[in-house]
């Protein structure tokens, strides 16, 4: 729900600032996590739109680090790893003290099979921005559970709070269990 009414307010932005590569690269960018997701009713018009919206931000401004991240999401939904790392990397090569782009494209780096470059990139916009919502500590988490690192992971996991997601107490639950602390991975 959420998802559509940012979708709906954006294509309003778009439509008011056609030449503002933000809203458009933004917009982009929602349509392909919702065509991942599988929130979007129609996965190939969403990420058709994505890319389409993604390019004609690059035509106003071939150096967005935003709209490079989304052709990079769209690489990804269509199975394009290569792809998908060469557009993440242009984008933070463009943006590389933007948060936002260092851990969307950190992300789609991980997922594709670059996973240490995406947890570097990861690290880099939390490190840059340590107020970014706690979601963005999973894949950390993540990658101190695959290194054997409980007590990391543990650490990564508790910074995320959003209530309705099932990934911290998830991911809590197995640093806890692998800590050996079975009450309190119960709890979890």
């Amino acid at each position: 729900e959420a998802a559509d009414v940012a979708a709906r307010e954006l294509r309003r932005a778009v439509d008011l600032e056609p030449e503002n590569v933000v809203p458009l690269a933004a917009l982009g960018q929602l349509e392909y996590v919702m065509a991942i997701l599988e929130w979007a009713p129609d996965r190939g018009t969403a990420l058709a739109d994505a890319q389409r919206r993604a390019r004609r931000a690059l035509s106003l401004d071939p150096g967005s680090g935003l709209a490079w991240t989304v052709l990079a999401g769209v690489a990804f939904a269509r199975g394009h790893t290569d792809e998908c790392q060469t557009d993440a990397s242009r984008a933070i090569q463009l943006s590389p003290s933007h948060p936002s782009v260092l851990y969307a494209s950190g992300v789609l780096l991980a997922l594709s099979g670059a996973w240490e470059r995406g947890q570097e990139c990861i690290r880099e916009s939390n490190r840059l921005n340590p107020y970014h919502p706690g979601y963005q500590h999973i894949y950390l988490a993540l990658d101190r559970f695959l290194a054997g690192d409980h007590t990391g992971m543990l650490a990564e996991a508790s910074l995320h709070t959003h209530p309705e997601d099932r990934w911290g107490p998830l991911s809590r639950f197995l640093a806890f269990a692998g800590l050996g602390d079975d009450d309190r991975a119960g709890q979890e």
